[in-house]
């Protein structure tokens, strides 16, 4: 179940707003590996509630770009990790993948 509180649901809704068409930002991706776009596909993901992709996105940006604005794939990872309960499956599964690529 999501959790999100309602300030972050608001800035995510803004973040959203404000980016270029799926097909462009897909096309960014497949085409140069553009780590921007990356991030805003993982956005996409996750706001179509198809967590697993956006999970996804944000840990390749992290093996692509790991330092990309301030270690955004990071970030974007557990930001979208908190927006979930504790213990579940598939955040747990994720957070593991993520601590091994960083230790």
């Amino acid at each position: 179940e999501e959790i999100e509180r309602p300030r972050t649901r608001i800035g995510r809704m803004e973040e959203l707003a404000t980016l270029p068409a799926r097909g462009t930002i897909e096309a960014l991706v497949a085409d140069t590996g553009d780590p921007r776009a990356r991030y805003q596909l993982a956005l996409l993901h996750a706001a179509a509630g198809d967590y697993e992709s956006a999970f996804e996105q944000s840990l390749a940006l992290i093996r692509s770009h790991r330092s990309f604005d301030d270690e955004l794939g990071r970030r974007t990872l557990v930001r979208l990790f908190g927006l979930h309960q504790k213990g579940r499956e598939l955040v747990k599964r994720y957070r593991r993948q993520l601590f091994a690529m960083l230790h």
